[in-house]
């Protein structure tokens, strides 16, 4: 399954690497310094699981929207990827108090942290459900910047967890 947009997605170096990623980066070659990035990245190709489908799904989604140039279906996009991940879709509670728990809890490293995540979930909830009613997105190159940027960060999450569990 490959998103309508998906087709024109080229891989390069990631712009969110740590230190010792950078240090690797300068002394290897590219594939040994991002190694157990890209075995996690193998993984999610090749794992049959229906979790596997589910992030190879969500996966396609936050390529779509990182490839639109359209604001507001860029911030549908990468929602509907971290609800696909995140959310029991047999739960009929609000989404949004869900997905905002279910981001902080899953990227969030302290309590301060997740307390950021929760608003920045609820304000680019609230440009999603704007764009979805009106058409519009009030400031969109800072909420599309930020909203992709979470989404990223909680498929890269569930993708390592996933690579953990298939080593196991």
């Amino acid at each position: 399954m490959v998103g309508g947009l998906v087709t024109r997605i080229r891989f390069m170096v990631p712009n969110d690497l740590d230190e010792l990623e950078n240090k690797r980066l300068k002394s290897e070659a590219v594939t040994s310094a991002l190694d157990h990035r890209l075995r996690g990245l193998n993984t999610v190709l090749s794992n049959n699981s229906e979790r596997g489908k589910e992030l190879r799904s969500a996966a396609c989604l936050l390529f779509d929207a990182f490839a639109t140039p359209e604001a507001g279906m860029a911030i549908a996009l990468a929602f509907m990827s971290m609800e696909a991940v995140l959310l029991d879709p047999k739960t009929s509670e609000t989404v949004l108090a869900r997905l905002s728990e279910a981001v902080a809890y899953r990227v969030g490293k302290f309590a301060d942290n997740r307390r950021e995540l929760r608003k920045q979930v609820k304000k680019h909830y609230e440009a999603r459900s704007s764009f979805v009613h009106t058409g519009k997105v009030d400031k969109p190159s800072i909420i599309v910047t930020e909203a992709r940027d979470i989404c990223a960060d909680v498929l890269r999450r569930e993708i390592l967890d996933l690579d953990c569990r298939a080593e196991n």
